[in-house]
């Protein structure tokens, strides 16, 4: 019993020394921390935006223009009283009863998910701390909250409260929020409006007015549910406003400089979480000066009667210039998407080769009918000739055999906003709900340079603060959608309609340049057309269209984006040389037998297949032909038939016209060669004979290696003599 007492003891004093030793750190961290009011007083705040080579873009202030409490209505100050702190007029800057119940939620949980600001902490946090959540901070929190309790009275406390307050879209305070989101001020607002500012600031992001509307005002009625509550609006007032959507400032952005206005969109929920950690926030992006003047003078000079963006991404997924006429749009892609989720795919599902034939003909999917640009139809043709010529029944067959949901998929690993309402076969021809921007589908265009990986679009580098602290850094890690020898296949079909598809007018020897175009419209016209073009530097891509619908006959995706883009690849490479895509080394490049293959067999070409009758095609290693063609074997050769006429030995070919053979002729010990077929003939004449002499004639097949002929045995053809006289019968002898 004496030794459990001992054991207490110790405890206890263990106990009591821990909490001495506690409250020593906690008097003394209180004691150092200084209430600086200035800072409360002083919330101006600026942006400054900065290109990759660290020049000033643009610089935004956020200069807080005060509104005093008198100013500022009661309902508006009840609002953020109810849902932030409802004991706000009975604490002294500490809320213990709230404080207590955080506590025990925190150490239950065994995290930090309860805060229990009160307003004044609030406010002392803004101004005074940083981010952190530990103990530490806390302390100072509390000892500041209290500090400034007896500086200022609750009215004040409010007052700076409501005007340092971060609501969201670079807004500081309630004068700039009331102007931003309802162009009017504070002393004009209604209760619905101060209800949906005082929702705002929890999460000004998540809330944001323009892309979270609907999740604003439900959390609006959440704070008039609160305001009822503790009886400071009436059931009537609550049973009016809750039924009313509040309206918001519509902005406009499309007068802004488009890049910025893209730097905004990305920084915004950024700045959002950490608004209050610097008075400078100098936002680093990979913005190309160049680049931007060379996209925004070829947008602005070329057709000028329609509308139009364009974008560069580098290898790196880096944005480094964006420009639209019209703001930042989402719009239906058409057959850009094609690539990405049916034909790369089937490659990389092993479901189709490039050479692979698909008969193109008016098809019916269960009540689907897809037609072909101008309702043109070609029978059989290759996938790859399929993606040239941008067929949609093609496209659609090979989308119906990999499956739309595997094709969902990899548009979600790419990226790409496709939604389960998007799950049928007009997928294949970009047919989406809510449809795609061009930086999206610029971005899923990059596993064609990055070797079939995916990263994110990296817009900002970092963000710092005035001391040069990063306060965000962008750290985005690549994901592999499809293996190399699939890309590499991918590749050559996109050249392929740069050199012989709808993309033609991108064809410059000079600049070496896979591309795919898309145009969507009707039969009464366009009104969106695209082309997207890269090389192993730089993605490019350019929409023209017009955001009204208006229907226009000529706008396709091989006429104006693809001249626009000719043109911008021109001026980006002007004073130095293009890049080329590396060499194929993970596919294979395979002969095939051309007659075969123009009558749909794969048919790997042998060794005396004639140059001018193999189609070259590159193969996934798993995936090259095992069928080897006998059309050109020598024992399948049919010998020529030959005669003798008149003192000359004629040489009518056949089948071996299409072999690179030779004929040679022997006499005695000479050896001549009297033909090779590289010269086409199909009529070979020999009049150089002498009498009484012994001619012998051989075919011998030959093949190239490396560039250079080899030669396969002789076959035997014919012998003949010619008699020095002819007394009896034929003149001439045929020794056949």
């Amino acid at each position: 019993m004496k030794k459990t007492i001992k054991i207490l003891k110790a405890i206890l004093l263990i106990i009591l020394i821990i909490g001495l030793c506690f409250t020593i750190w906690s008097l003394a961290i209180s004691f150092s921390t200084k209430l600086d009011v200035n800072k409360i007083i002083n919330v101006d705040r600026k942006i400054v935006y900065l290109d990759c080579y660290n020049n000033e873009i643009l610089s935004q202030s956020n200069g807080t223009s005060i509104t005093p409490s008198k100013n500022i209505p009661t309902h508006l100050k009840n609002a953020f009283i109810s849902i932030e702190d409802k004991r706000f007029y009975q604490h002294n800057g500490i809320d213990v009863k709230g404080l207590l119940r955080a506590t025990i939620k925190n150490v239950s949980s065994l995290s930090y998910k309860e805060g229990a600001s009160t307003i004044t902490q609030q406010l002392i946090k803004n101004t005074h701390l940083s981010n952190e959540k530990n103990l530490s901070r806390k302390i100072k929190e509390i000892a500041l909250a209290l500090k400034l309790e007896r500086k200022f009275n609750k009215d004040e406390i409010l007052e700076k409260y409501l005007n340092t307050i971060y609501f969201g879209d670079g807004c500081y305070g309630i004068t700039n929020a009331s102007m931003h989101y309802f162009n009017t001020t504070p002393n004009n607002l209604n209760v619905n409006q101060s209800a949906c500012l005082a929702a705002l600031v929890k999460a000004p992001s998540y809330y944001s007015s323009i892309d979270n509307a609907e999740k604003l005002n439900t959390r609006k009625n959440i704070v008039l549910k609160k305001m009822k509550e503790q009886k400071l609006i009436s059931n009537e007032e609550y049973q009016k406003y809750a039924l009313i959507n509040v309206e918001f400032n519509k902005q406009d952005k499309t007068k802004e400089n488009s890049f910025i206005t893209l730097i905004k969109e990305y920084s915004k929920p950024i700045i959002d979480k950490f608004p209050y950690s610097s008075n400078v926030f100098y936002v680093h992006t990979y913005l190309d000066k160049n680049l931007q003047n060379i996209i925004e003078n070829n947008c602005k000079s070329n057709y000028k009667n329609i509308e139009k963006s364009a974008t560069i991404i580098d290898k790196n997924n880096q944005l480094k210039a964006f420009y639209s006429s019209c703001g930042i749009q989402k719009r239906q892609v058409g057959s850009t998407i094609k690539p990405l989720l049916v034909y790369t795919p089937c490659i990389e599902e092993n479901i189709v080769d490039s050479c692979t034939p698909i008969l193109d003909e008016k098809t019916d999917f269960n009540g689907y009918s897809p037609n072909n640009y101008g309702d043109k139809y070609y029978g059989y043709v290759s996938v790859k000739e399929s993606i040239s010529k941008s067929l949609n029944t093609c496209s659609v067959k090979l989308l119906n055999s990999l499956g739309v949901k595997k094709a969902i998929k990899y548009a979600k690993n790419l990226n790409l906003p496709i939604t389960e309402n998007d799950s049928n076969l007009s997928l294949a021809l970009g047919s989406t709900e809510k449809g795609i921007s061009l930086i999206d589908i610029c971005n899923a265009y990059s596993v064609y340079n990055n070797d079939g990986n995916i990263q994110p679009i990296k817009v900002i580098d970092k963000i710092v603060n005035e001391n040069n602290n990063v306060i965000y850094k962008t750290n985005l890690t690549k994901r592999r959608i499809f293996s190399e020898d699939t890309i590499e296949i991918s590749r050559e079909m996109l050249e392929e309609c740069v050199n012989n598809g709808t993309a033609k007018k991108l064809k410059e020897k000079e600049i070496e340049v896979i591309a795919k175009t898309g145009t969507v419209g009707n039969i009464k016209g366009n009104s969106d057309a695209y082309c997207i073009s890269l090389n192993a530097d730089y993605i490019l891509g350019c929409w023209c269209g017009y955001t009204n619908n208006t229907i226009d006959n000529s706008l396709t995706g091989g006429n104006q984006p693809s001249a626009i883009s000719n043109s911008i690849w021109k001026e980006v490479y002007k004073n130095q040389e293009a890049p080329h895509f590396p060499q194929v080394k993970n596919a294979v490049k395979i002969a095939l037998d051309g007659i075969s293959y123009e009558n749909n067999k794969i048919e790997i070409a042998n060794k005396n297949t004639p140059e001018r009758y193999k189609y070259y095609a590159l193969f996934k290693k798993n995936r090259v032909p095992k069928i080897q063609s006998t059309r050109y074997n020598i024992e399948n050769i049919q010998l020529p038939n030959s005669y003798l006429d008149n003192n000359c030995f004629y040489i009518r070919l056949c089948q071996t016209y299409n072999t690179n053979f030779i004929i040679v002729k022997k006499w005695n010990d000479t050896k001549q060669i009297i033909y090779d077929s590289v010269s086409n003939e199909k009529i070979i004449k020999d009049f150089n004979l002498k009498k009484e002499v012994t001619y012998s004639y051989y075919i011998i097949p030959y093949h190239y290696e490396s560039g250079k002929r080899v030669y396969e045995e002789e076959i035997f053809l014919n012998k003949i003599k010619i008699p020095t006289s002819n007394n009896v019968g034929d003149w001439w002898v045929n020794f056949d």
